[in-house]
C-alpha cells in the first residue's frame, strides 16, 4: 500500500512538502517492507543520480562469453561489471550442465539445483552494466534447467527453510561433496542493473531475496516464465524505464521432466558416493 503522512493545518509548508515527497517515493516491491520502489517519479532520476556521484570508484571487470563457460558468474567483490558481448548461457555441457559436486567455486549447499543463474550478486556496491547486450540462456540449458534466474541478488537461491525444503541447505550444515559448513542467506546491498535485455529464462530475469538498496533502470526483461522481476522482502527499490514482457510462450517440457533430472542427478552421485567409501575402505583402486 501507499502511505501518506497525517499533516496538521499549523505544521507548515516545509512538512506538506515532505509529506508529498513521501507520496511520491512510497511502493512497495517486497512482501515484507513498505520502504520505497519508484518507477515513474523524478525524484527516483534524482536519487539514481545522487548515488552515482556518491559511489566510489571500484575496479571494471569486462565480462564476455568466456566468463560463463564453467558456470555462473559469481561477483563477490565491489566495482563495475560491464557486458561486452550478448551471453548465450549454458555452461558445462560436457558434464550434461550440472556443476561438478567437488568444484569449491559450486558447492552443492548454494548449487543444489545446479546453476540457477547466469549472475550472482554477493557482495555489495555492485554496478551491473549490461552495455546494450542480452543476457539470456542457450536453448538447450534452457529445456534441462528448469530453474534459472537470469541475475540472482543474493549468493543463495531460497532463504532458510523455504524452497525445495527436502533439499534446501539449511545455514551452518555441513557441506556435502566438500569440507566446511554452509553459509548464511546474505542479499545484496546498494546494487545498480542498467541498459540492457535479459532474455529467454526458466523462472525470472531478476530474482533476489532480502536484498536492498536495488536500482533496476533501462532494462528489458523478457521471455520469462515466472515472473519479469522478483524481488522478496528487499527494500528501498527502484524500478525505472524498464519493459518487462511478453513472457516466454515456449511449454518445453512437464515439471516431471525436471524431477526426473534431479533424480537421476542424486542417485548418480549416491552411487558415485557409495563406490567411493567402497574402495575406501577396501583400499582397492577400481571398482570390480
Amino acid at each position: 500500500m501507499v502511505q501518506m503522512r497525517h499533516v496538521r493545518r499549523d505544521g507548515g509548508r516545509r512538512a506538506l512538502r515532505v509529506a508529498v515527497m513521501s507520496f511520491l517515493v512510497q511502493v512497495i516491491v517486497g512482501s515484507n517492507d513498505t520502504d520505497t520502489c519508484d518507477e515513474n517519479s523524478a525524484l527516483s532520476t534524482k536519487r539514481i543520480s545522487d548515488s552515482r556521484r556518491r559511489r566510489p570508484q571500484h575496479q571494471i571487470t569486462r565480462l564476455s562469453q568466456r566468463d560463463f563457460q564453467n558456470g555462473t558468474y559469481r561477483i563477490k567483490e565491489s566495482g563495475r561489471y560491464i557486458l561486452m558481448e550478448d551471453i548465450h548461457f549454458g555452461p558445462r555441457p560436457d558434464n550434461d550442465y550440472w556443476p561438478e559436486p567437488q568444484d569449491p567455486n559450486y558447492p552443492a549447499s548454494q548449487f543444489y539445483l545446479g546453476f540457477f543463474a547466469g549472475i550472482t550478486v554477493e557482495a555489495d556496491n555492485v554496478e551491473i552494466d549490461l552495455n546494450g547486450h542480452t543476457l539470456a540462456q542457450h536453448k538447450e540449458f534452457y529445456l534441462l534447467q528448469r530453474f534459472w534466474n537470469a541475475i540472482e541478488l543474493a549468493n543463495r537461491v531460497f532463504v532458510d527453510n523455504e524452497g525445495v525444503s527436502s533439499l534446501n541447505f539449511q545455514e551452518g550444515d555441513k557441506e556435502q561433496f566438500q569440507s566446511g559448513r554452509v553459509p548464511a542467506m546474505r542479499g545484496a546491498r546498494k546494487v545498480h542493473i542498467h541498459d540492457g535485455t535479459l532474455g529467454l529464462s526458466s523462472h525470472s530475469g531478476i530474482h533476489g531475496n532480502n536484498a536492498s538498496q536495488v536500482y533496476i533502470e533501462n532494462v528489458i526483461v523478457r521471455d520469462w516464465e515466472v515472473s519479469g522481476i522478483h524481488l522478496n522482502g528487499c527494500r528501498r527499490c527502484t524500478v525505472k524505464g524498464c519493459e518487462v514482457g511478453p513472457t516466454s510462450s515456449q511449454v518445453p517440457a512437464r515439471a516431471t521432466f525436471s524431477n526426473a533430472r534431479f533424480l537421476e542427478l542424486y542417485t548418480s552421485r549416491l552411487k558415485s558416493t557409495t563406490l567411493l567409501q567402497h574402495c575406501t575402505a577396501h583400499h582397492c583402486t577400481a571398482v570390480p
